[in-house]
């Protein structure tokens, strides 16, 4: 992908594989050479259309590329994707290249816990390989979703999740995410409550283990408008202390 610019959003330089997740931007005309990963791939399109293997991906579309799956990837419009690069397990049983439109698939109701019914939360689910613990999702919030009083409990999980602001809002003690915004959580940090007020879509990745969803004993107070204080790798904490400056300052 040298010829593509390209946000890296986060990365693993533990592993052998480096893995990574990274906006990307295909530029026009972009074609890739044949080859086959050393990690498994999944890509979710943003914008445009991505070519896998002749199949078509277009915007809200999602491909999962198995290792050593050989793979022609290629754009003639160009296009804005999600890629996420795994290193390949010995319990994963993928083994096929697979396509979703994501607009043809049905939403199921995500039934977690009575104490986050008040997130009218939607599930569409597009990728699960239980024995390496690994879940790719789009998850959905209601608009005006509050918890009852305004009080809600924290929640924490075994596996490390990752999450992509597709659109809408996302209110918690962190501040208000909305579209592009993104976070890599280890397992079992807690976090929350949450509330949205127009609703949002989200890709959702889950690894490591078995998802599962614990709920603190106590509750907390929501703040509607949080102070935005994201935890920032320590290069980038500088860049919240910079100042709005008028375009029209002479």
């Amino acid at each position: 992908m040298a010829d593509c610019d390209s946000k890296l959003l986060s990365v693993d330089d533990r592993s052998p594989q480096n893995d990574f997740t990274a906006v990307v931007n295909l530029p026009p005309g972009w074609r890739a050479p044949e080859s086959a990963f050393d990690a498994d791939l999944e890509i979710f399109v943003l914008e445009g259309v991505v070519g896998v293997n002749g199949m078509a991906v277009g915007g809200d579309g999602y491909a999962l590329v198995p290792a050593a799956a050989g793979v022609n990837l290629h754009s003639d419009t160009g296009a804005r994707a999600l890629f996420f690069a795994l290193p390949r397990l010995e319990t994963t049983t993928e083994t096929e290249i697979r396509v979703i439109d994501c607009w043809n698939i049905e939403w199921d109701d995500v039934s977690y816990s009575g104490e986050v019914a008040f997130l009218g939360l939607r599930r569409k689910t597009l990728h699960v390989d239980e024995p390496a613990g690994r879940r790719s999702v789009l998850l959905a919030v209601q608009s005006h979703a509050i918890p009852p009083e305004r009080r809600g409990r924290k929640e924490h999980h075994p596996c490390t999740e990752e999450f992509y602001l597709l659109g809408g809002d996302l209110i918690s003690d962190r501040g208000t995410m909305r579209e592009g915004a993104y976070f890599w959580r280890p397992e079992e940090i807690e976090h929350g409550p949450f509330a949205s007020r127009t609703g949002c879509l989200a890709f959702v990745r889950f690894q490591g283990h078995n998802f599962a969803n614990h709920l603190s004993e106590e509750t907390h107070e929501i703040d509607l408008y949080p102070q935005y204080r994201p935890i920032l790798p320590a290069e980038m904490c500088r860049k919240l202390d910079w100042e709005w400056r008028s375009a029209f300052r002479t």
